[in-house]
């Protein structure tokens, strides 16, 4: 007890008056007191009060029975019970005298009383008389009795069958006839015997007894179970959560759901509107507890279904928000050839330390944190994951930047860029083959102009533009997407007018040298015929003539290779043909 407290706290008070003195004092060392007056009396405790059981008849040869003291009763609890014969009657077997239950055997014919005596914790008792009457063997063999119809309510499941009132009995056995299958039997050798795990329906038990000469006979009983009225479950998908990666583990709860019949089935499923990744674990789909892994970050939304035994159902949906990992953005992903299954932590502690002497620099000690290990779908190999961090200079300033980290994480690209250029300088130096080296997260910007795609880690461009594909293959530069459609359209057919205007203009200059050869070729010289060789004939007596082009003459009057002009004279006709300004002329001879 602590006197100097403001509450006073008494215990193990014996009955009687007290009185107690508060004194309090203020900071001017002012006082008042006041007097407290407790009164503790005396705990009445009621004797107990004894119950051995209704009157029993026993049909022998049975001979055997069991009393039952267990509904005696007391206000703080009984602790003892004594059975004992009063009756004068022949011998008898007692088993369990100082228990609540007193088991007979070895019973005579005539009539018993039993007395019981309860004392509760204070010493107080009381007593109860119970009689037994044994009567002789029923003639004809045993008589069968399983008890009145039952009656009772969901979602109670159990009744109690009592075969005790059968007559002549050594042996009992308790099967069901009919209703649906799952109830259970608890006793069935016994007089008395619970079934449980009963539906809502009707069921018949039936009861076998034999007697000592294996007589038998059979009665049955009828239970059914009803419902007043059954009320749909109330499901409870749990609270919304939030994770971040890289852990990829989700526990779904729906154990805070109810229904007054009990839910006998459980269902999740992802909504429509979440990613695709994600799965559930085995069967826990169908569990109250269920698993998932293999996010992506993303709004997820997930759906509980319950479902009690008369087929009511009810639905509650969850959301789960999956964030990036706060480094994803400088993850570094490595493929080697090994195998995660079968790769050890001695293994994994030597490759932190090579990537480490590849990656130190002069200024930086650097230290490499692995973040996972995969296995690449297609090829088996693993894939490393891992970012690199170095100490910052400004963290260990004099008193300055307190709250900044000591180490910041190196930018992705610019350690993928260190790795590969040392790679390249010594492929063999991690002591295992290297097939890639990039960043986890493509951050190519692919020209402002689309957007890479983060398993090839290739730009798709937007419409309308297009990849320079002089900067992407010839120069081995990353994919891009620098070219426009319609400027690269309209340079193309710049380039196929100026290439045709060309060749246009080649073949026109061509075909001019030509035509200048053919017409100087074809250049003739003509002089004039004298006297002698030419005389006008009598134009009156001449036919006439046709002037005929000279492109139009025969082979036989084409001009000859010599610049001088050829004159053609038929004797025997009196023909004479020359060469005039182009046209052939025929004049016939006088």
């Amino acid at each position: 007890m602590k006197d100097d407290q403001a509450t006073l706290h008494l215990k193990s008070l014996a009955p009687g008056f007290y009185q107690f003195k508060l004194t309090v004092t203020d900071s001017d060392d002012a006082t008042n007191s006041t007097i407290a007056n407790v009164t503790v009396i005396k705990e009445t405790d009621y004797p107990p009060t004894a119950n051995a059981g209704p009157d029993k008849i026993v049909k022998l040869p049975s001979g055997e029975i069991t009393l039952w003291g267990n509904a005696s009763t007391d206000d703080h609890g009984i602790a003892s019970y004594e059975w004992s014969k009063t009756s004068t009657t022949g011998a008898v077997d007692m088993q369990g005298s100082h228990k609540a239950f007193l088991h007979l055997t070895n019973l005579e014919l005539g009539d018993y009383t039993f007395r019981l005596k309860v004392t509760d914790t204070l010493g107080q008792s009381s007593e109860a008389d119970v009689h037994v009457f044994v009567q002789p063997e029923a003639q004809g063999g045993p008589r069968a009795d399983a008890g009145v119809d039952k009656e009772i309510s969901a979602p109670n499941d159990t009744v109690m069958l009592d075969g005790s009132n059968s007559e002549g009995v050594t042996t009992y056995e308790w099967t069901q006839l009919k209703g649906p299958a799952g109830a259970v039997i608890v006793s069935p050798a016994e007089a008395q015997t619970k079934v449980t795990k009963l539906a809502i329906a009707e069921y018949e038990f039936q009861l076998t007894v034999k007697d000592s000469q294996e007589k038998s006979d059979s009665a049955s009983v009828h239970v059914k179970v009803k419902q007043v009225e059954n009320r749909p479950p109330t499901a409870d998908a749990g609270r919304p959560q939030a994770m971040r990666l890289p852990d990829n583990l989700l526990l779904l709860n729906g154990s805070k759901s109810s229904d007054d019949l009990g839910i006998i089935s459980y269902e999740w499923t992802k909504q429509d509107t979440s990613p695709a990744a994600g799965e559930f674990l085995g069967r826990t789909q169908l569990e109250k507890i269920a698993m998932v892994t293999g996010f992506v970050p993303g709004h997820y939304v997930f759906q509980l279904k319950v479902t009690d035994g008369q087929g009511a159902s009810a639905t509650a949906v969850t959301t789960v928000e999956v964030h990036p990992s706060s480094h994803q953005v400088e993850l570094v992903q490595m493929e080697i050839d090994a195998d995660p299954m079968t790769y050890t932590v001695a293994q994994k502690n030597e490759l932190i330390s090579q990537l480490q002497l590849l990656l130190r620099t002069q200024q930086d000690d650097v230290i490499v944190n692995i973040d996972g290990l995969e296995r690449q779908q297609n090829s088996g190999r693993m894939i490393v994951l891992f970012y690199v961090t170095r100490p910052v200079a400004a963290a260990v300033a004099d008193g300055k930047n307190k709250h900044q980290p000591e180490r910041e994480m190196l930018p992705g690209p610019e350690v993928a860029a260190q790795l590969l250029k040392r790679l390249k300088a010594d492929a063999s130096v991690l002591g295992t083959p290297v097939y890639s080296v990039d960043t986890l997260v493509c951050q190519n910007n692919c020209s402002h102009h689309g957007h890479c795609e983060q398993v090839t880690k290739l730009c798709k461009c937007d419409p309308f533009w297009l990849q320079n594909f002089f900067k992407a293959y010839l120069f081995n530069e990353e994919s891009n997407c620098d070219w426009s459609i319609l400027y690269f359209i309209i340079v193309v057919f710049i380039l196929i007018v100026t290439s045709s205007c060309v060749v246009w203009a080649c073949i026109w200059c061509v075909r001019r040298l030509r035509g200048k050869k053919y017409t100087k070729k074809q250049h003739h010289k003509y002089k004039l015929l004298s006297d002698e060789e030419f005389s006008a004939p009598d134009m009156r007596k001449v036919p006439k003539t046709k002037l005929v082009p000279r492109k139009q003459q025969p082979a036989l009057f084409t001009d000859s290779d010599s610049d001088e002009e050829t004159l053609y004279e038929n004797a025997k006709n009196g023909i004479r043909i020359h060469n005039v300004n182009g046209f052939s002329r025929r004049q016939k001879k006088i």
